[in-house]
């Protein structure tokens, strides 16, 4: 399935049209086309239209260029029970690539609240 049929399909199970999918990732700052979503049927897309379509989808980009099956991100299967530990730290450092330094900063100091709190107890 190319990276147009899964945006197609998504969209579609979302009640969204592909015009209106390319509308609101322009909306959130990255200027994507309709015809520039019909092109990915045989281009790679630029990375930043890729994830503003994968943010309105509320899908990870992986899903969509297929380098999974799961559209479920990332975020919402660490709360899934079942998963293994690896997956959950999988899930962790997949959230966290994305995140910019000042986030990565507050996330460090919340684990280093945890540490030690484990230390007081």
């Amino acid at each position: 399935m190319t990276i147009f049929n899964r945006i197609k399909e998504t969209a579609t199970k979302k009640g969204l049209s592909i015009e209106r999918v390319a509308d609101m990732a322009t909306e959130s700052g990255v200027k994507v086309s309709k015809s520039a979503i019909y092109d990915w049927k045989i281009h790679e897309p630029n990375p930043d239209k890729i994830k503003a379509v994968s943010d309105v989808l509320n899908v990870p980009v992986d899903y969509l260029l297929g380098n999974n099956d799961n559209p479920t991100p990332p975020t919402r299967r660490f709360v899934e029970s079942g998963l293994s530990r690896a997956d959950k730290l999988e899930d962790v450092t997949s959230v966290g690539a994305d995140m910019s330094d000042a986030e990565l900063e507050k996330v460090l100091d919340y684990m280093g609240l945890l540490k030690n709190a484990r230390q007081e107890d």
